[in-house]
């Protein structure tokens, strides 16, 4: 109880128990800041003094299939596939890694996206065997773009076909391609084929068909879940149901079940597919 005595009767050792006192709180402020700045400078988004190491490595794509999965189910981050004999590599991020690597591992999707995608004409080509994956890093939902942004930039993955992640900027269609599109022409026969498709009797054929069919679907996916693959930007989101899916993407239910039922992209990027229970 000494210590506690100057404070009680007064007197100049005050100053000095108070001074003691202030100069411990300020080195205790000037650590906690230090190591704050520190750690602030390490974790910076820029990477500066961040080692490239992957989180985790997965030197055979085919035999480590259920290990990826097993490790990366509901995890965010952002991944790099390598082609182990070329060397050519391919970034991309997910905020459910485990559910984006399934759609690599699915032959019908690869089919699909191989005429737009150079990684996924690679896994076809060449195999999983031929592959390595690796997860560059775990991170939050709120930053994963960010980050897959850093590590295109960082790495240039020769496979990635936009450079902006999240974005479709940097996809152009070839100067060939662009002069196909301008120069197109219907002959007349085409043009009258295609009027004649629009005729009040094919219309409502058409409609008859339809009604039948959407009533046949409701049936097999009333109340399911709903995933969309944006194949421009690589994300998937969940949806509750068809519904909500088709508020979301701002178009009609029915439209949304005849591309699940097609097997067809929705404005050409999206693919719209069941949810197959857990």
């Amino acid at each position: 109880m000494n210590f506690l005595l100057p404070l009680l009767v007064g007197g100049p050792d005050i100053d000095l128990c108070f001074g003691v006192v202030s100069i411990k709180n300020f080195c205790r402020r000037q650590l906690f800041s230090s190591i704050y700045l520190l750690s602030r400078l390490y974790f910076s988004t820029k990477g500066s003094l961040y080692n490239p190491s992957s989180a985790v490595s997965y030197d055979n794509a085919d035999t480590q299939k259920e290990i990826i999965y097993r490790d990366n189910r509901g995890k965010t981050g952002v991944y790099r596939w390598t082609n182990l004999l070329n060397g050519n590599s391919y970034v991309g991020s997910s905020v459910n890694l485990a559910k984006r690597f399934t759609l690599y591992y699915s032959l019908t999707y690869l089919q699909k996206q191989a005429k737009n995608s150079i990684i996924c004409r690679a896994l076809l080509k060449n195999g999983h065997s031929n592959f390595s994956l690796e997860i560059l890093e775990y991170c939050e939902p709120n930053v994963v773009i960010e980050r897959e942004q850093y590590y295109i930039d960082t790495l240039e993955p020769e496979y990635n076909i936009l450079k902006t992640a999240g974005s479709t900027l940097g996809y152009k269609h070839t100067e060939e391609t662009l002069a196909k599109l301008r120069g197109r022409v219907f002959s007349p026969e085409t043009i009258e084929k295609m009027k004649k498709r629009f005729t009040e009797e094919y219309r409502k054929k058409l409609g008859i068909a339809m009604k039948a069919a959407v009533s046949e679907f409701n049936v097999s996916t009333k109340g399911v879940k709903v995933e969309v693959f944006n194949t421009e930007t690589n994300t998937l989101v969940e949806y509750l149901s068809i519904r909500s899916a088709a508020n979301a993407l701002g178009a009609h239910m029915e439209t949304i079940r005849r591309c699940i039922k097609a097997n067809k992209l929705y404005m050409g990027k999206y693919s719209i597919s069941i949810k197959e229970k857990e």
